[in-house]
């Protein structure tokens, strides 16, 4: 291991955040190759690669679920219009240490080629719909919490403080979702 890397309890490296990592302001440090490796992607490059692998194969069921659904029809491009190619979106979801516990495929279009009012006149996505836009609703928290006495990580925009030492609370923000935690 190089010196001077920050290693937990165990000697093992660190691959989290401490909360004085939150509350500080911190310098951008280079990645040894241990750190470097975790964040390696195991995802396939191609098409081939990934059908090869029964992992991934498993993931790609959705195309079965659409056509054993009934979900789309085969037709004739109309005149004047483009085919939009579909490409796979993987993606592998791992643990706090690393290892892979799930393989997520998803099919897509290739949005990028479409042209609005000639290849589609709207655009849908399954989403609960908010009175706020996700903006706005991220300014009117931040006013919030600072009106509530806690003041915002320097270094990480969705980390609140409020507090010192056993009396130290810590306020998460991921898109809708809070965490706080405290000592105390």
């Amino acid at each position: 291991m190089p010196s001077g890397m920050e290693h937990d309890d165990e000697g093992a490296p660190r691959r989290y955040c401490t909360v004085t990592d939150c509350v500080t302001t911190s310098k951008l440090r280079e990645l040894d190759l241990d750190e470097l490796l975790l964040a390696a992607s195991k995802k396939p490059n191609t098409f081939e690669e990934a059908n090869s692998d029964p992992a991934w194969r498993a993931a790609m069921e959705e195309l079965t679920a659409i056509v054993d659904n009934d979900t789309w029809s085969l037709m004739d491009l109309p005149t004047g219009h483009r085919l939009v190619g579909l490409k796979w979106m993987l993606k592998l979801k791992k643990d706090a240490s690393g290892a892979v516990i799930c393989h997520k495929a998803g099919l897509v279009a290739k949005g990028y080629v479409q042209r609005a009012n000639i290849d589609f006149e709207e655009v849908f996505a399954l989403v609960a719909m908010l009175d706020l836009a996700p903006r706005a609703w991220n300014m009117k928290l931040d006013r919030t919490w600072v009106e509530l006495g806690f003041c915002k990580c320097t270094d990480e925009h969705g980390m609140y403080t409020r507090g010192k030492r056993q009396k130290r609370m810590l306020l998460g923000v991921y898109i809708d979702d809070l965490i706080v935690t405290s000592a105390d």
